[in-house]
Formats: C-alpha cells, sequence, structure tokens
C-alpha cells in the first residue's frame, strides 16, 4: 500500500465532515484540503520511485481528494434541506448504483448497466413521488431522478479518469463514483428545487 495515500483519504474525510457544519465550511476547508495534498505530495516526491511526475502525481491526489470530499459532503450538505431530502438522494443514487451494478456486471455491452441504473431511478422516482416526504414533493422528486439519470452515469468514466489505468486498486472510489459528478451539483439543485 501506498503511504502517501493516508493524508490524502484524511483530507478528504474532512471534506463531509465540514459539510456537516455547513456550506460555508466546505468552502473554507476546500483550500486548505488543496494545500495539504498538495503539499504533502510535492514534499515526498523525491523519495518516490517516480519523482520524475511530481507535479501530475500532485494533480492527481488533489483532484482524487477534491473529488471524493465533494461526492462524500452531498448527502450531508443534502440534509441542510432536511433528512427526507438526504434519505431521497440517497435512495436514488443507491437505485442507480444497484441497478448499474447487477445488469452492468454481466453484461457483455458498456451501456447495459447504466441504462439498467436508469431504470431504477425511474422506478424509485416514481416511489417517492407517491410517497410525501416534505420538503420533496412529487415535482422536487421528478425533478431529482432525472438529475440523476442523467449525471450519475457520468460518474463511472470521471473515476476512470481519475485513476488512470484499471491497474491502480481503487476500490474506496467506485463506492462514490456515482456521486462525483452529481454529489457537487446536488446541493445547488436542491436549493433551486426544494
Amino acid at each position: 500500500s501506498d503511504p502517501r495515500r493516508l493524508p490524502a483519504v484524511i483530507a478528504a474525510a474532512v471534506v463531509p465532515l465540514a459539510a456537516g457544519v455547513g456550506p460555508d465550511t466546505v468552502t473554507a476547508v476546500l483550500p486548505a484540503v488543496v494545500l495539504v495534498v498538495l503539499g504533502q505530495r510535492l514534499c515526498t516526491a523525491s523519495v518516490q520511485p517516480a519523482h520524475g511526475r511530481a507535479a501530475a502525481d500532485a494533480a492527481v491526489g488533489v483532484a482524487v481528494s477534491v473529488a471524493l470530499g465533494l461526492a462524500a459532503s452531498a448527502p450531508v450538505l443534502a440534509h441542510g434541506f432536511g433528512s427526507q431530502a438526504a434519505v431521497v438522494v440517497l435512495i436514488l443514487v443507491c437505485a442507480y448504483d444497484a441497478g448499474d451494478f447487477l445488469v452492468g456486471s454481466g453484461s457483455t455491452t458498456w451501456w447495459e448497466g447504466p441504462a439498467a441504473g436508469v431504470a431504477a431511478v425511474a422506478v424509485a422516482t416514481f416511489a417517492i413521488s407517491v410517497v410525501p416526504l416534505e420538503p420533496v414533493d412529487a415535482f422536487a422528486a421528478y425533478a431529482l431522478g432525472v438529475l440523476t439519470c442523467l449525471l450519475a452515469p457520468l460518474g463511472p468514466p470521471a473515476a476512470s479518469l481519475l485513476v488512470g489505468s484499471g491497474r491502480r486498486p481503487a476500490r474506496f472510489l467506485r463506492r462514490l463514483d456515482s456521486l462525483l459528478i452529481l454529489g457537487p451539483i446536488l446541493p445547488y439543485a436542491l436549493a433551486a428545487i426544494v
């Protein structure tokens, strides 16, 4: 295991903890996350085998830390609109992930998994729109469902871009990949919808 991962993971974990305090705290913490990961990667570059690519390695470390932190903070920030809003967000993302994994893991084409994920989100969106969950009414449920259908499929390719080749183990990133693109946009969408 790479010892340089620990500071990046800790820095990424600080972002959802800051989201528990409020969105302004996330804004204040993100520059610190960038500086900590960037400084740590550049300071340890001379002792790493591929220190000729120190700047690229530091940039990847910062990108992964910030992306994971923002993805993990999305449900926490959604809780600021009410606990039901956070539950709705988690239900929709879990429905997408379940459909994508169940169908996509055994398929021979790349599109079957995301299509099944979108179908699962459509079913979950209908179920959520029928049950009144304040502050998420039927319109908000459908709007969040459409947003999830559009942005959740973009997360896994974005995760692949962040970690590079498939040879690099990135199990931690695969748990949150559906929220990589959707997560940072979700609080703004909730503010506009709810």
